[in-house]
């Protein structure tokens, strides 16, 4: 008796080695194919007494297409993931675009401020505003009601006037609306 090479073998071996990679594949999609895999595994057995040149062919060609399914369902998963991250950064951005408000000459969020206007309205970034000295020789400000200057950095020409405790402006704030 001597071992005849069959094609098919190198096919079904490569098709449950790409079946097994959890990282691309689901429970479902792995549970189906090893199912398929196993019915052709099945038809392998059951060839041996039919016209294996022919079989081995038809057998070759169905395996193929297997293959091709699975690259297909691969790529198409992988979309979807890209999909799904697309669609979450969306709906963040809608969330922190209707949490910003605008209140004297900045943005803020119901725990957080001043952002820069210009920042926010051109390109949706939230850059903190940071406090300045209102005059570089003066002492340190720690009255929470005296105003001091902000500016976000990116727009040194642009300064605001604010109290030095926002925390206390946001929550004035959001006890008048």
């Amino acid at each position: 008796m001597h071992y005849v090479w069959q094609p098919q073998d190198r096919f079904v071996n490569a098709a449950l080695m790409f079946a097994t990679r959890i990282d691309c594949m689901d429970p479902t999609g792995l549970t189906a194919i090893a199912g398929l895999l196993t019915s052709l595994r099945a038809i392998v057995g059951m060839a041996k007494d039919v016209n294996e040149a022919e079989f081995n062919g038809k057998l070759i060609d169905i395996q193929q297409r297997v293959l091709d399914v699975q690259a297909k369902f691969a790529a198409l998963q992988s979309e979807n993931f890209e999909l799904k991250e697309t669609v979450a950064e969306l709906q963040a951005a809608i969330r922190r675009k209707e949490e910003m408000r605008f209140a004297n000459g900045a943005y803020y969020t119901s725990d957080s401020g001043p952002f820069c206007q210009l920042c926010w309205e051109a390109d949706q970034k939230a850059i903190r505003m940071c406090r300045l000295m209102p005059d570089p020789d003066s002492e340190p400000v720690t009255d929470d009601d005296q105003l001091v200057y902000y500016t976000c950095g990116y727009h040194a020409s642009i300064r605001v006037l604010w109290p030095l405790s926002p925390s206390k402006y946001i929550a004035k704030l959001n006890a008048s609306t």
